[in-house]
């Protein structure tokens, strides 16, 4: 995503290592996001609500895609809870929710992965699956949910679906809880999200086939998050660059980096998030 008068921030481009030299043309919830996002990256994650506020407030659609993007990597549980309260409302939103915001938002919440989400989750799935681009909310689903993508990647064929596509997905979120016993602890694909583990998938998924190309910029931007390594790298002129990416990935974990990070605990930059 590009603009001249914001931030570039893209997963097959810089990433969390954009150029700030647009800041100075920006308006001022473009800098308001900037400096939030700074801030979360030193540790102090304070602010994080403000994200979404911003994103409330402007009109700037590649801004709100900038802030859902910074609050699922960096959001504080009290910005997600704003958004999951937000998102639980009943649904006559003032001003309304447009399905591309609902989407954006969906996307904050499976990218913390609190099987206590799931409920929010699916039921605002269910209001907007006629929507053009609905399908990728069964993506960021099985993300969450599922070790390899499965049948929860499987988008439902509209309203006539959508009820058995979210039975099959709440029971899936039930069998994960019962697995690691927790509702709050984050998960990533069906497991606690564990930063030196994102390491490993980036590893499994340096091919060219349409899977490991869907998985390389998801990956590169959960990776480069958590743990604040610059991975620009991973490519050029966008085009994924295996050896590159391989060859970050396997500093980290022959580093005692790895040794950090806590299974079940989400961080930006090497800061544990609260």
């Amino acid at each position: 995503m590009f603009n001249p008068a914001c931030i570039h921030l893209d997963w097959r481009g810089e990433g969390y290592f954009f150029r700030s030299d647009a800041l100075e043309r920006a308006d001022a919830d473009w800098q308001r996001w900037a400096a939030v996002v700074d801030e979360a990256k030193r540790g102090r994650f304070g602010a994080t609500p403000e994200l979404f506020d911003i994103f409330l407030r402007t009109a700037d659609p590649l801004l709100r895609f900038a802030c859902s993007r910074a609050l699922g990597d960096a959001g504080s549980d009290a910005a997600l809870d704003a958004v999951r309260t937000y998102l639980d409302r009943p649904l006559s939103y003032d001003p309304p929710l447009e399905p591309d915001d609902a989407l954006k938002l969906l996307s904050a919440l499976t990218q913390r992965g609190r099987l206590a989400d799931i409920g929010s989750i699916l039921r605002i799935y269910d209001h907007i699956v006629a929507a053009p681009d609905a399908r990728i909310v069964a993506l960021y689903l099985s993300l969450m949910l599922e070790p390899e993508l499965g049948a929860l990647a499987e988008a439902p064929r509209g309203r006539a679906d959508i009820t058995a596509y979210c039975d099959r997905a709440q029971a899936s979120a039930d069998a994960c809880a019962r697995r690691i016993g927790s509702i709050t602890v984050p998960v990533f694909r069906g497991e606690p999200y564990h930063a030196p583990r994102l390491a490993g998938m980036v590893l499994h998924h340096l091919g060219a086939s349409d899977g490991d190309s869907l998985m390389q910029p998801l990956l590169r931007r959960r990776f480069e998050a958590a743990t604040g390594i610059d991975c620009r790298g991973f490519y050029a002129d966008r085009v994924f660059r295996p050896l590159t990416a391989a060859s970050i990935v396997e500093g980290f974990l022959h580093s005692d980096a790895p040794g950090r990070f806590l299974p079940g605990v989400r961080y930006f930059f090497g800061r544990r998030i609260p």
